[in-house]
């Protein structure tokens, strides 16, 4: 499967994120154990993905679907 983008959550040093061919991955094990993330996002191929640390909000680009944000941590 291929990887297009790896964002880091600052205040949770052990969660990952993914963007993928077939969607957003996370892991809250440091990259050891993998799960496909739901909260709305399709399954579609995402090239791009950050997490703000200031705001709380992961954000992706895919392909066909434009962007999208979800809260996946508190805001400072």
């Amino acid at each position: 499967m291929p990887i297009h983008g790896v964002a880091l959550d600052p205040r949770r040093p052990d969660r990952v994120y993914l963007a993928t061919s077939i969607g957003v991955f996370v892991s809250d094990q440091g990259g050891g154990r993998w799960q496909r993330m739901g909260n709305g996002l399709p399954t579609v191929p995402v090239f791009s993905i950050v997490a703000n640390q200031r705001t709380g909000w992961l954000t992706v680009g895919t392909h066909g679907r434009g962007t999208m944000s979800r809260l996946v941590t508190q805001p400072v």
